[in-house]
């Protein structure tokens, strides 16, 4: 075999391999037709934070690593010294979600102790917070995700799981706007994130009728950066902080995001309410703005150092959140929402067999023709 036939088969072995590991994913999952946007419609409201008296609000963070993988996911502590941590900043629910391992050290002797792992090792960072986790799935394309394969992820992860977040849509780009808008089979949107805040996305989920609520979360790789500790939180209302009490007021949206500092509180929440198509929000102290946001992120209404606000749905309102600036803390509330019949279902991708089968059948014979110019490059000359 000449130098140049071994370069040139050494050259297509290399091509062949990247090949397997661009694709191997994509070949997995179907090709999906994605349905139109659906926005909320109805004529009375759903609001997540209409509960019965007896609840109260509890801190949590859902999201943060420990030592994993022999030290390869950057994670810095034993999973009980990052628990303490957050307790010792107030945190009620201190969740480690380390990549594809359930910790298991709380598990038994914790009552607000929620199986929980994040999902994906890909490099457009494209992540999924997995939330009472049944067991681990692993399916993944390293370098890249078409969006078929991102919603074949979340309808693998839907019976192995209470709920599934997409975790900071706007680092790298991991999830987009059209993917937000597009996809379905996901419960929450991690919105406030130390990587970034996705307000966009999150807005692109809500308008096209995706009951998407929003957690806020500090995704922390190592506790001794007291800077990046506490930063962004949830606050979960709850008559509990059992584990099981927690999930089912995420299901429901009973929560909201914030920004701040350590985990501290300037302000809080004492009732949202909706009567008729008016919603009021009252807090413990005059806010230095209240944003009553609707579709498509578009800005409503804004009232300045109020404790109290008010808003009056329009007839093209699907949607309305509120957002509350303060001193030291943003939050984010999660929408009330229109309803009408089976308030809860989500816009389901439904799978298109023959582009399916059609993009299977081409990867193969892309397969079979670079086996074919490596067996024919290896014969002697």
């Amino acid at each position: 075999m000449t130098v140049v036939r071994r370069v040139a088969r050494a050259a297509l072995a290399v091509a062949a391999s990247l090949l397997v590991v661009a694709t191997w994913g994509d070949a997995c999952a179907p090709v999906y037709a994605f349905p139109d946007a659906h926005p909320f419609s109805g004529s009375t409201w759903y609001n997540p934070y209409d509960v019965s008296p007896g609840s109260g609000w509890h801190v949590a963070n859902f999201h943060a690593h420990s030592i994993a993988w022999g030290g390869l996911t950057n994670g810095h502590q034993p999973p009980a010294e990052v628990r303490a941590a957050y307790r010792r900043l107030g945190a009620e629910i201190a969740g480690i979600s380390n990549y594809h391992l359930i910790d298991t050290t709380g598990a038994g002797a914790d009552s607000t102790w929620i199986p929980t792992y994040e999902y994906g090792y890909s490099v457009p960072k494209s992540h999924r917070l997995v939330l009472g986790a049944r067991e681990v799935q692993y399916l993944e394309a390293p370098v890249g995700e078409r969006r078929g394969l991102k919603q074949y992820i979340l309808d693998r992860l839907r019976p192995t799981a209470a709920l599934t977040a997409i975790n900071h849509p706007v680092m790298r780009h991991g999830h987009t706007e059209d993917d937000l808008r597009a996809l379905g089979n996901y419960d929450l949107v991690e919105a406030i994130s130390s990587y970034g805040d996705s307000p966009a996305e999150w807005d692109a989920a809500l308008s096209t009728g995706h009951h998407a609520w929003a957690i806020g979360s500090d995704d922390n790789h190592d506790i001794t950066r007291t800077d990046l500790l506490g930063r962004c939180w949830t606050m979960v209302l709850a008559p509990s902080t059992r584990a099981s009490v927690v999930l089912g007021a995420l299901k429901q949206g009973r929560m909201y995001a914030v920004r701040g500092a350590a985990m501290r509180m300037d302000n809080g929440v004492r009732a949202v309410t909706m009567a008729g198509d008016t919603l009021a929000i009252v807090l413990d102290r005059a806010a230095r703005r209240v944003r009553f946001v609707g579709d498509n992120g578009r800005e409503l209404a804004v009232a300045s150092d109020v404790a109290e606000a008010r808003y009056v749905a329009r007839p093209a309102d699907s949607y309305v959140r509120i957002v509350v600036e303060n001193a030291a803390t943003s939050f984010w509330l999660n929408p009330v929402v229109r309803a009408g019949a089976g308030l809860m279902l989500d816009i389901e991708p439904v799978e298109d067999a023959g582009a399916t089968w059609a993009l299977r059948i081409g990867l193969l014979v892309l397969a079979f023709l670079l086996v074919a110019g490596l067996r024919r490059l290896g014969r002697p000359a």
